[in-house]
């Protein structure tokens, strides 16, 4: 009897014991997994002000720090507490289902790989990895986008500000769509003082099974 007893506190204690590591390796798990930490370049005090698109974020210390060479910049929405880290793989699949550390879960904000983020007249940006369609949804609103008419892109070389031109939510995938075409298609257009001549940038998702576009345009 004593035996028994003395079996079931062994194997209770064994359950308690392994219960307790398996929460730990959660947690140390979900810490491994969070978001980046966005480490900004030192304020250094200069005789001739800087311009004011200069970088603000330290790039290099991210991808040594999280030992991933596919960051490529950031985007952030002025007045709006949204700023995610842009990734860019040499294809369009790995980032939507593959975080900064590889691991296969949710995944994150990037560039089309065909693009170069400093030199494209056209940057199609990805959310559909992210998850963030709550930003993109917000923007299905005038009042929402006379607050936050500006997105912001930050490289390596410099902070490029476009303003928002429109919001299109629908079926038709415009990769090879002329920009009049989506703008024309969109649910709301906000500003159509553009040219053709202007570079763009389109922040897309897909929420179901609609595409919805956030179309703006470069202004410095």
């Amino acid at each position: 009897m004593e035996y028994i007893k003395k079996y079931k506190f062994i194997a209770f204690a064994v359950l308690i014991i392994s219960a307790v590591i398996i929460i730990i390796v959660n947690i140390n798990d979900k810490r491994k997994t969070k978001d980046i930490l966005i480490q900004r370049k030192p304020v250094i005090e200069q005789e001739v002000p800087t311009a004011n698109n200069l970088p603000t974020i330290d790039f290099d210390a991210l991808r040594k720090k999280y030992h991933n060479n596919d960051i490529k910049g950031a985007i952030r929405i002025n007045d709006e507490n949204f700023e995610e880290i842009v990734f860019q793989k040499d294809d369009n699949k790995y980032y939507l289902t593959h975080n900064y550390r590889g691991k296969k879960t949710n995944g994150e904000i990037f560039i089309d790989y065909k693009q170069n983020i400093d030199k494209s007249e056209l940057k199609i940006i990805y959310g559909d990895g992210k998850k963030e369609t709550s930003i993109f949804k917000k923007y299905n609103n005038y009042e929402y986008y006379n607050k936050h008419k500006y997105i912001e892109l930050e490289t390596d070389k410099a902070i490029y500000k476009y303003e928002v031109l429109a919001f299109y939510e629908g079926s038709i995938d415009f990769d090879k769509t002329e920009i009049d075409d989506i703008i024309s298609g969109s649910k709301y257009k906000y500003n159509l003082n553009y040219s053709k001549e202007d570079e763009f940038l389109i922040f897309r998702t897909k929420k179901d099974d609609n595409i919805i576009n956030i179309i703006s345009k470069k202004v410095n």
